[in-house]
This record gives structure tokens, C-alpha cells and sequence, in this order.
């Protein structure tokens, strides 16, 4: 085969990306606000799972995918290296995560899918069904894992113990209050009084 051919076929490898080919893949687009946190029961609204429901044991959120007890059960081989000396190759079943887009939390007065709407309450933000309106709680799971925060109060100083005087250099050095120390403070501030006015 010639060099010039080679080269032509490399060519396509190596050259530059257009503007489309960079854009992010779909599973790349990360999902910025989720609906759907670990122990919410979720349906699936698409897919050869439809309408299958279960609970969130996994959330995969750089991925956008979820893993739901129950659903999208596939079977896996045991490698070789992890069966025992003379035993049988085995198949093992487990749940595959699914994507975000095809799960809806489920209401939990109708027992049916439903889109979600956040709404502001004193407590915080809080998850509403847009279809009865019922507030969606925050799993059990995850509520025990907020820590509370914890109340100081009287943070501020009160203004007469900002004023009051706590410091006094002559407890710290004793010899400052001596006829001595006196002096010699008396012969620097002479001495600066000297310097300025030769400079002037």
C-alpha cells in the first residue's frame, strides 16, 4: 500500500471537529435541578417498562440515570475468576440503571405519575404535585442524614463590655510605671521634638 494512500486514510482520524461534533451528547447534558432523590417511589413513563413502579435505591446524577428496586432486571455472567476452583458458570439478576427522563415521581394520593412543581414554605422548598396538589415528601432515608443546625445565642458583645478597658501595659511590664521609664520617655519625646525642628 503507498504512503500517500495511508495518509488519506489517517487523514479522516486525525481531522479537525466541526462545530456539531463537539456539541454535548444527549447523556452528557447534565440534568441541573432533579426531581427525584434516593427512596422516592417512581414510575416509569417510557420504555419496554412503562408504567412499572418502585422505589429509588441509587441516583446517578453525572450519568442522568437512576436505579429502581425491581425494575429493568437484566442478568449478568460471574466472571470466571470469581467462581470457585470446579464450579458451574452462573448467571446473577440485577437491576440496570434507567435514565432520568423516563421516570415520574408517583403521586402518593392517586398512585399515579405526576409532574412536579416546587413551591416556597418557611420550613424551606418543598415538592408539589402539579395534578392533586399533595406536598411529596422527603424520604425517611434522606431526612435522618440533615443535620440540624445548632442556635447560639447572644453572639454579639453588649456594647459596655466592648467599652469597658481590660488591658493596662503597666500589669504586663512593671517597670513602666517606675520614676525611670518616665524619664526616658520623656527624653525621646525631646529628642523627636529636636529632630523635627532641625529638618524644618
Amino acid at each position: 500500500m503507498s504512503s500517500s494512500r495511508m495518509m488519506s486514510r489517517g487523514a479522516s482520524k486525525w481531522s479537525r471537529k466541526t462545530a456539531k461534533d463537539k456539541l454535548p451528547k444527549p447523556q452528557d447534558v447534565v440534568t441541573a435541578r432533579w426531581n427525584i432523590v434516593r427512596g422516592d417511589t417512581v414510575e416509569v413513563i417510557s420504555g419496554k417498562h412503562k408504567r412499572a413502579q418502585g422505589v429509588v435505591t441509587k441516583v446517578f446524577r453525572r450519568e442522568n440515570r437512576v436505579l429502581v428496586r425491581g425494575v429493568n432486571v437484566v442478568k449478568k455472567r460471574v466472571p470466571p475468576q470469581q467462581i470457585p476452583a470446579g464450579g458451574e458458570p452462573q448467571l446473577v439478576s440485577k437491576e440496570a440503571p434507567l435514565p432520568y427522563s423516563s421516570l415520574a415521581l408517583v403521586d402518593p394520593t392517586t398512585k399515579k405519575a405526576c409532574r412536579v412543581k416546587w413551591i416556597d414554605t418557611p420550613e424551606g422548598k418543598v415538592r408539589v404535585s402539579a395534578e392533586s396538589g399533595t406536598i411529596i415528601e422527603r424520604p425517611i432515608v434522606l431526612t435522618r442524614l440533615r443535620k440540624k443546625a445548632v442556635e447560639t445565642p447572644g453572639i454579639d458583645t453588649p456594647p459596655a463590655v466592648v467599652s469597658k478597658q481590660t488591658f493596662q501595659a503597666s500589669t504586663l511590664i512593671p517597670w513602666l510605671n517606675t520614676p525611670a521609664a518616665e524619664s526616658l520617655a520623656a527624653d525621646e519625646l525631646a529628642s523627636s521634638e529636636h529632630r523635627e525642628s532641625s529638618d524644618l
